[in-house]
């Protein structure tokens, strides 16, 4: 097995690149992460396709990734792809056609799997949980073992709540916001039956948070001017700092924040959302701080399939002594 690798993760709202290199016992090294905007899920929500404009957004990423991962010297490529291409009608030509120009089949996550991968790219032992706000879905998981004993996905994410609830480019209008509020609050109570008292249960629990959302957040309430992962990993963004933020961004208009440091100027359309997301998480489930998190689940994904290689090769190597 060659000890470079690369996992291509085929977003919602991005495409995102992760290269490692593959120690002794399958230990991960990070050696790059890099993401390119796609917005693949735009208008998903009302058209239920994927355009081809956003498939040819995602593929001519895909190819600038697949180059920068084989300048690095990676022997093998991952893709996986998540709710935009779970959820679409035309998953199927989406697939043929990125399989087409690419050369890279994916790996459509179903809703629970993309929940596991989530929770299998944090680092940590004890009674955990993750939240991954993705633009088309956002996944829940919870546990205190190696596999998380209850996972949910939502279907809510930063660009499918843009395209439900379009917020134009002034000021974000009151009574849509209070309407986006109250779908997310709707859906979340929904989809997550009993997980708030399963989490109460486990409590003590550390709670991380994925995505680029929270990444996002984590950069803007350091006003980091230059992202800097080391700053970002582990930060900690309580309810009143969210609240504090989200007061803050929701008096801007798209162009004012888009001159706000630490918030990347595709972002600036989306953040409410994801922000609405994670108040609402944050309330629902009675949580008072979410640490933001860099891993996500590019690790997850890599860990999971480095899993099953090597329960592959015990199985492989017992039955030779057989």
């Amino acid at each position: 097995m060659g000890n470079r690798v690369a996992v291509l993760d085929v977003g919602s709202h991005s495409t995102r690149l992760l290269v490692a290199d593959i120690g002794p016992e399958y230990r991960m090294v990070t050696l790059r992460k890099e993401l390119i905007p796609t917005r693949m899920a735009e208008g998903l929500s009302m058209a239920r396709t994927i355009s081809w404009a956003a498939i040819e957004r995602t593929s001519e990423a895909m190819q600038k990734l697949l180059r920068v991962a084989h300048e690095d010297g990676v022997t093998r490529v991952f893709c996986f792809a998540t709710a935009a291409v779970r959820d679409a009608e035309n998953r199927d030509d989406v697939i043929v056609r990125i399989s087409h120009e690419t050369g890279q089949l994916l790996d459509v996550l179903s809703d629970a799997d993309e929940a596991g991968v989530g929770y299998f790219g944090i680092d940590g032992t004890g009674a955990r949980g993750i939240i991954d706000i993705g633009g088309g879905s956002t996944e829940i998981a919870l546990g205190s073992e190696d596999m998380p004993s209850a996972v949910a996905s939502m279907p809510l994410g930063t660009v499918r709540a843009l395209d439900k609830f379009p917020l134009g480019n002034e000021l974000p209008d009151q009574l849509t916001m209070e309407a986006m509020g109250q779908w997310l609050e709707r859906v979340m109570r929904d989809q997550t039956p009993g997980m708030a008292a399963k989490a109460k249960a486990l409590s003590p629990m550390r709670w991380h948070g994925m995505g680029g959302t929270i990444t996002t957040l984590a950069a803007v309430d350091q006003s980091l001017a230059t992202y800097k992962s080391d700053r970002v990993q582990g930060y900690v963004l309580t309810r009143p700092k969210v609240d504090a933020l989200f007061t803050r961004l929701s008096v801007l208009t798209v162009a004012q924040r888009k001159t706000v440091i630490g918030l990347s100027p595709e972002r600036a359309d989306i953040i409410l959302g994801g922000l609405m997301i994670l108040r609402t998480f944050m309330e629902m489930f009675g949580i008072s701080v979410v640490q933001a998190s860099e891993k996500d689940n590019l690790d997850g994904y890599l860990r999971m399939k480095l899993m099953n290689e090597a329960a592959h090769h015990r199985e492989n190597q017992e039955g030779h002594h057989d």
